[in-house]
Parts: C-alpha cells; sequence; structure tokens
C-alpha cells in the first residue's frame, strides 16, 4: 500500500480508515473505529518504528501538521518480491532497512524496489550467493574442497524516482560424488536508473579427482580477497583439510540475519594420521568440511542469506571401502540490503 497525504491545516484530526493504513504498515494494529485517539504510548511506538522525529510523552496528545507531514507523506516507496522491512536498533540514525531474499530456502529472488520521491541516499550491501562444497568417493583418498564465499559491494548511491530490479542468487549445488565440483553461486544485483551493482556468485570446490582445492576467494569491492575455501586433505604431513577464510560484517545490525557474510566452506578430511577433521567454516557463516568418520556426512551446508560457502565432502569411512561416494554441501544464498531514511 502506498500513502502520499499532504496536510495543510492544524491539529488535523486523524480517522481510522487513515490510520488503519498507517498503522498496518509499521506498527501491525488496526484501527477501525472512526475518530480514533492516537494516544502518547502510540505515537512514541510509532516514531521509534519509522525512525521520525519527537517524542509523543503526554497522554492523547494532538497530531499537529508538522507530524502529520512526516507520517503521511513518508512511505515513498513500493515493493514486489520477496523482503522483510525493518529499522536498525543501532544507536544513532535510524534507517529503514529492506532485506530481499528467501528466509527459508536457498532460491533465487527477483525483486524490485520503485521510489516515488527518492531519498537522498540509499545504503547498499550486496552478497552473491555461495559456492557449493565438491564430492569425493572411496577411489579417492582425499578430501574435497570446500566452496568459496560470494563476493559483497557495499556503498552508497543516490537514486532516482524510478523501479530497481533485485536479484539475490542462490547458492551452489555441492558435487554429487568425486567427479562433479561444486556449482559456482549465482550472482546479486541492484539495476535500474543509472544504477548497476552486481556481486558475483562464490566458486565451488573442487572435487577430489580434480584436486580438491577449495573454490577461489571472493571480493569485498572489488579489493579485499573473503571467504575463500578450504582445501580437503591429502596425505601429506602438511596437507590436513583447510578452514574457509572469513568474509565482512555487515555495518548495521538487523534482527533475525547474520552479523556476517561470504565465508569460505571448510575442506574435507581423510584417512592420513591427524587429519580426520574437516575444515570450519569462515565467521561461523560458511559450511563445515566433512570429517573421516562412518557415514561420513558431518558436512555442513552454507548459512542461507549469508552468500557462504558449502563444506566439502570427506573421504567415505572406512578406507578399504570400495564404492561409496560422497557429497559436498551447497553454498548459502545470498542477500540484497537496502537501507535509508525517508521522512
Amino acid at each position: 500500500m502506498f500513502i502520499c497525504i499532504i496536510m495543510t491545516t492544524t491539529n488535523f484530526k486523524a480517522f481510522g480508515s487513515d490510520l488503519s493504513g498507517i498503522f498496518q504498515i509499521y506498527y501491525n494494529i488496526q484501527a477501525n473505529a472512526t475518530g480514533f485517539t492516537v494516544n502518547g504510548t502510540d505515537l512514541n511506538t510509532y516514531y521509534e518504528k519509522i525512525g521520525g522525529g519527537g517524542t509523543a510523552s503526554t497522554t492523547n496528545y494532538t497530531v499537529s501538521n508538522a507530524d502529520l507531514k512526516t507520517i503521511f507523506a513518508g512511505r515513498t516507496y513500493t515493493l514486489t518480491g520477496t523482503y522483510a522491512e525493518t529499522v536498525n536498533t543501532n544507536s544513532g540514525t535510524k534507517y529503514i532497512v529492506v532485506c530481499f531474499g528467501d528466509t527459508t530456502s536457498n532460491v533465487t529472488t527477483t525483486n524490485t524496489i520503485t521510489f516515488t520521491d527518492a531519498p537522498t541516499t540509499v545504503h547498499y550491501w550486496i552478497v552473491g550467493g555461495g559456492g557449493g562444497g565438491g564430492g569425493t568417493s572411496s577411489a579417492y583418498t582425499i578430501g574435497a574442497g570446500g566452496g568459496g564465499a560470494g563476493s559483497i559491494l557495499g556503498g552508497t548511491f543516490t537514486p532516482s524516482n524510478t523501479t530497481y530490479t533485485v536479484v539475490v542468487g542462490k547458492g551452489g549445488s555441492g558435487g554429487s560424488n568425486a567427479a562433479n565440483n561444486g556449482d559456482d553461486g549465482v550472482d546479486s544485483s541492484v539495476i535500474g536508473g543509472s544504477v548497476s551493482k552486481t556481486a558475483g556468485g562464490g566458486k565451488g570446490g573442487e572435487c577430489a579427482a580434480n584436486g580438491s582445492s577449495g573454490g577461489a576467494a571472493g571480493t569485498y569491492n572489488g579489493t579485499t580477497s573473503i571467504g575463500a575455501g578450504g582445501n580437503g586433505a591429502k596425505n601429506t604431513v602438511s596437507t590436513s583439510a583447510g578452514d574457509g577464510g572469513d568474509g565482512e560484517a555487515l555495518s548495521i545490525s538487523i534482527s533475525g540475519y547474520p552479523s556476517y557474510y561470504s565465508g569460505g566452506g571448510g575442506g574435507g578430511g581423510n584417512s592420513y594420521t591427524g587429519h580426520s577433521s574437516g575444515g570450519s567454516g569462515g565467521s561461523s557463516v560458511g559450511g563445515v568440511g566433512g570429517d573421516y568418520v562412518e557415514l561420513g556426512y558431518s558436512a555442513t551446508a552454507g548459512t542461507i542469506l549469508s552468500g557462504s560457502g558449502g563444506g566439502g565432502a570427506g573421504q567415505p569411512y572406512p578406507e578399504s571401502a570400495s564404492g561409496l561416494t560422497r557429497s559436498g554441501f551447497r553454498g548459502g544464498s545470498g542477500v540484497v540490503y537496502l537501507w535509508f531514511t525517508y521522512y
């Protein structure tokens, strides 16, 4: 729902039909009665939600013209697709934050945001999908490589009154056996008007047949290397399973979403003495590499909405077995955040 009403009289009386739209969007309370009275407690909560000015501290606070211009003219954008709207809880300026991406499944989503009265500045954090971990089999005595993390772009742009298409890329699938590398993650992007921002998907980890190297590192803003996948363990003292590389932290805090992004997946372990454990996931969001243990299924996927790599498969147990395969695990889907003031 889009609301854009400009008030010209002082002490305008807000009716239930007006308030129902406002409160449903940001306060989740339906105001059904005509002439609904807004008290100070309601307004405190509402102003805190939207990051508006002032504090309404008295009961039955009278809403002034200036207040109503802020409230009614405030929501100057519309959204489609898979997203969540929230307000960051950091001190200082409060921003409306739109988080794009599916919170339950590793899928690619296509969304839009359309500004009708664009804010001065939009902050963005764009993370590509993570690469999947490589697979292995009992024909090889090495673990597979973990998936590399998706790249990250962070910064600001000056928006225009137009529609921006937002794509959030899924994480790549894990390799199913020793002949299959993990799939690369899918790119994430924000494109519209003069803006074109794309963060590449992470690289899949190598399968055992191809050498078991971890997926290549992603980048943060095109320069800093982040989230390389860990290498699979081999039969030499110096090549135990590698840990996934660390990612980057987001500058704002959003409840229910990761703090770190684009950690690499750990490499898989093998039967060589001291090398049975798989590598850890980068920044606690990358997938863990598989251990050389019975069943060998201890590898994990990259965290959804973090763009992290999946864990590489561990060598099948026992070493003397034949005909066994182990799959790598998928990378985590990426995410796109846009945040801005709009009042």
